[in-house]
């Protein structure tokens, strides 16, 4: 699995940027260079909160990541920010990928899936909405579309979506 691009929006002093990884890369790691106080940090955070399993990434910003979200807005704004930040992740699967996902539908799940009707590339979504600066709505989803069937049954067309939506009603004190 790689990830092919990411796009960032309203997060910290970002107000949107995409971020294309070159497809033509041979191998897993790409570089962010810039001067002092020019937004790798911000990045790398803003991608963390997607890929938030990921240890490696995780240890990298850890210690720069806010438990309180008021603090991932822009601080121009910070006052009065009625808007949401986000990020969408694009991911790519190749055919191992794939072969791992037909081995696991198999052996775990004791079911056949059409392996070419898979999408090779989704999109992960990360939002989080603002009302006056207080964080009401939070969303991670990605949504796939794929057929499974028994072993000897017939294929069946299945919605595959991981969401998670949290409400939240705070004040500051």
């Amino acid at each position: 699995m790689k990830i092919s691009s990411f796009e960032i929006s309203n997060y910290k002093g970002i107000k949107k940027t995409s971020i294309h990884l070159n497809k033509n890369n041979k191998g897993s790691i790409t570089t962010i260079i810039g001067l002092n106080e020019s937004g790798k940090s911000t990045i790398l955070e803003a991608i963390s909160r997607v890929n938030n399993n990921d240890p490696g990434l995780v240890s990298l910003v850890g210690s720069q990541i806010k438990s309180n979200e008021i603090e991932n807005i822009p601080k121009h704004l910070a006052s009065s920010f009625n808007d949401s930040i986000s990020t969408k992740t694009t991911v790519v699967l190749d055919e191992s990928d794939i072969e791992s996902i037909d081995k696991f539908t198999s052996e775990e799940l004791n079911l056949k899936i059409n392996t070419a009707q898979i999408p090779r590339e989704f999109i992960i979504t990360f939002s989080q909405i603002y009302e006056d600066s207080i964080p009401t709505k939070k969303s991670n989803s990605w949504y796939l579309n794929f057929s499974l069937k028994k072993v000897r049954g017939k294929y069946s067309q299945y919605t595959g979506t991981a969401s998670e939506t949290k409400e939240k009603k705070s004040c500051l004190a």
